[in-house]
């Protein structure tokens, strides 16, 4: 999805490999950021509020559909996120809109 929104994108796995390529340098215009990661089993709200520590101007963008964990990445400082089961025209104009 956020290829086909204009995004270069990068797959980490785990809280270690974004720490790592964000402690390198290379930040991201856009952090999009799962509920669940994938490798571990890690939280996605707990990586965003690390992330905004480190970079504090990290644009971080959450991926669920519950409501709470919405709620809490923004507080977390997070642009408001999506649901996988938004269309994926929706998806888009959202990830386009926080590239802005």
């Amino acid at each position: 999805m956020a290829r086909q929104a204009g995004a270069r994108t990068v797959d980490l796995q785990t809280w270690g490999e974004a720490q790592t390529y964000i402690e390198r340098g290379k930040p991201a215009d856009l952090y999009l950021v799962n509920a669940l990661l994938t490798a571990n089993g890690e939280h996605g709200v707990e990586l965003i509020g690390d992330v905004r520590q480190l970079r504090r101007e990290a644009k971080c963008m959450l991926v669920s559909e519950y409501e709470d964990d919405q709620e809490i990445a923004e507080t977390q400082g997070a642009i408001p996120g999506f649901g996988k089961d938004e269309s994926r025209v929706t998806i888009q104009e959202k990830i386009r809109a926080a590239l802005q």
